[in-house]
C-alpha cells in the first residue's frame, strides 16, 4: 500500500512538474513576443531617423555633384576668358610693333612700303591713327578680360573650396553613421536580451520557487517511505514470528517464572562420578 502511495505521489509530482515546465514555456513565449514588439516599436523610430539621415546624405551628395559641375563650368569659362585675354594682349603687342614702324616714317615724313605697296606720309599717318584707335579698344578688352578672369578665378576658387569642405563633412558624417550602425546592432541585441530577461524573470522566479517546494515535498515523501520500509525490514529480520503456543508462552512469560525455573534447577543435587 505504501509503495502504491509513493508511486502515485511520484506520478502526481511528475505531472505537476510537467505542467510547471509547460506553463514556464508559455510564459517565456509570451515574454519573448512582448519583447519583440517593444523592440520593433523602438526600431521603427530609429529606422525612420536612419532613413531620414540617409535621404539627407543622398540630397547632399546630389548637391555636391551639382556643385562640382558648376565648378567645372566656371573653370571652363575661366580658361576661355584667359584665352581671350591672351589674344587681346597679343593684339596690343602686334599694334605696338606696327606703330613703331609707322612712327619712324611719320617722324621722317617719308613714304612707307608695306606688303609690296608704297604709302604716302599722309596715308602712313592715317594708318597710325587707325592703329591707335584699335589699340585703345584692345587695351579696354584686355582690362575687361582681366576683370572677368579675376571674378571667374574667385568663383572657381570658392566653388572648389566649398566642394572640398562639403565632401569632407559628408565623409565625416558617413563615418559617424557607420559607427552608429555598428553600435545600433549591439544595442538591438542588448535591448532584446534585457526585454526577454525582464519579461521572464518573475515567471522564472515563481516557477523556480514552486519547483524547489515540489522537490522538497517529494524528497520528504520518498525519505519517509524509505525510512518506514527500512524499519519494517529491520524488525522482520531481528524478531522471530510468534506462530506457536510455546512461542506465545515464552513471549508472555514473566521474569518471576523464569527465576523460579532457574531456582528449581539449582536446587537439584548434582551427582559427581568418583574415579576408580
Amino acid at each position: 500500500m505504501k509503495k502504491f502511495v509513493v508511486v502515485c505521489g511520484l506520478g502526481f509530482a511528475g505531472l505537476v512538474a510537467m505542467g510547471l515546465v509547460l506553463s514556464g514555456r508559455a510564459r517565456t513565449e509570451v515574454a519573448v513576443d512582448r519583447a519583440v514588439e517593444q523592440i520593433d516599436r523602438v526600431l521603427d523610430v530609429r529606422n525612420v531617423s536612419r532613413k531620414e539621415i540617409a535621404h539627407v546624405i543622398e540630397s547632399l551628395n546630389g548637391g555636391l555633384v551639382n556643385l562640382r559641375k558648376e565648378r567645372i563650368r566656371a573653370q571652363v569659362r575661366l580658361d576661355q576668358a584667359r584665352e581671350r585675354l591672351k589674344s587681346h594682349q597679343q593684339r596690343v603687342v602686334e599694334i605696338d610693333a606696327a606703330l613703331e614702324v609707322l612712327r619712324g616714317h611719320i617722324e621722317d615724313e617719308s613714304s612707307a612700303t608695306l606688303a609690296g605697296r608704297t604709302y604716302s606720309p599722309r596715308e602712313v599717318a592715317s594708318m597710325a591713327e587707325q592703329l591707335l584707335k584699335e589699340r585703345t579698344q584692345s587695351v579696354g578688352l584686355v582690362s575687361r578680360c582681366n576683370e572677368t578672369c579675376r571674378r571667374l578665378e574667385q568663383v572657381t576658387g570658392t566653388l572648389e573650396s566649398k566642394e572640398e569642405q562639403f565632401r569632407s563633412q559628408i565623409s565625416e558624417v558617413e563615418h559617424r553613421i557607420a559607427v552608429i550602425d555598428a553600435d545600433q546592432h549591439a544595442l538591438r541585441a542588448m535591448e532584446s536580451a534585457t526585454s526577454t530577461f525582464n519579461g521572464n524573470e518573475p515567471g522564472l522566479n515563481s516557477g523556480m520557487q514552486q519547483l524547489v517546494a515540489m522537490v522538497n515535498d517529494l524528497h520528504a515523501e520518498v525519505t519517509a517511505g524509505l525510512y518506514g520500509q527500512e524499519l519494517n525490514w529491520s524488525m522482520s529480520s531481528n524478531l522471530p514470528d510468534i506462530d506457536s503456543a510455546d512461542a506465545i508462552l515464552s513471549a508472555v512469560a514473566s521474569p518471576d517464572d523464569l527465576l523460579s525455573r532457574i531456582d528449581s534447577v539449582l536446587e537439584q543435587p548434582v551427582s559427581v562420578a568418583q574415579a576408580d
